[in-house]
């Protein structure tokens, strides 16, 4: 469970945007596919002195394991917010290939995957806000690099006046938005590839 503060304490509060993070440390081409979430609370228990850790995160309808170990991560003391994914059509694309031969011109579909999302930034952002209204923090720790939530982060520094410290990847994955929070001293940056070699999570051999 997540520990108890004394009154000299900061309250830390992290707040993880699961599946951008996946996708961004996916993207690092590292051998690392996420974070280790078991390994990681003691990051966040023993070294920041997190009192609370939400966990936002999607999980399709009927994919047992995801949802396995997430609720495993509940009794370490995590608070897992967790939606259904949704699966939105795409449109299917059309393009014209001429013959080298017989010049004649054809046209062929091709059809994009579905776009799935399960839509917890909304859920992320309110509790960000609420729990800071309600003074339940001195900071904030935030997993993300969607630059939706640069406008939150603003807020919590400029109107909460309390310090925020953003995990991301360096990369593409992190919204300029963000990345230009970091350069004007806004927020604190870090780069969460950092902290990858312990607390990472990596592609199992086939």
């Amino acid at each position: 469970m997540v520990k108890k503060t004394t009154k000299s304490q900061k309250k830390v509060y992290v707040f993880i945007d699961a599946e951008n993070i996946r996708n961004s440390v996916a993207s690092l081409n590292s051998g690392y596919v996420d974070l280790n979430y078991s390994d990681l609370y003691e990051f966040f228990t023993k070294k920041k002195n997190a009192v609370k850790i939400y966990v936002y995160v999607g999980i399709e309808q009927g994919d047992t394991v995801k949802d396995d170990k997430f609720n495993l991560l509940r009794t370490l003391g995590y608070s897992i917010y967790s939606k259904e994914v949704q699966a939105y059509k795409q449109q299917p694309y059309y393009s014209g290939i001429d013959c080298p031969k017989c010049t004649h011109h054809f046209v062929k579909r091709f059809d994009k995957p579905d776009k799935k999302k399960a839509n917890c930034d909304a859920d992320m952002t309110l509790d960000i806000v609420k729990h800071g209204c309600k003074g339940e923090y001195d900071e904030i720790i935030v997993f993300t690099g969607d630059g939706d939530f640069a406008r939150v982060l603003e807020y919590v520094v400029n109107d909460l006046g309390k310090p925020v410290t953003l995990y991301s990847t360096m990369n593409k994955r992190t919204h300029t938005k963000l990345k230009n929070l970091g350069k004007d001293g806004t927020i604190k940056l870090e780069d969460v590839g950092a902290i990858l070699s312990r607390y990472g999570e990596k592609l199992l051999a086939s």
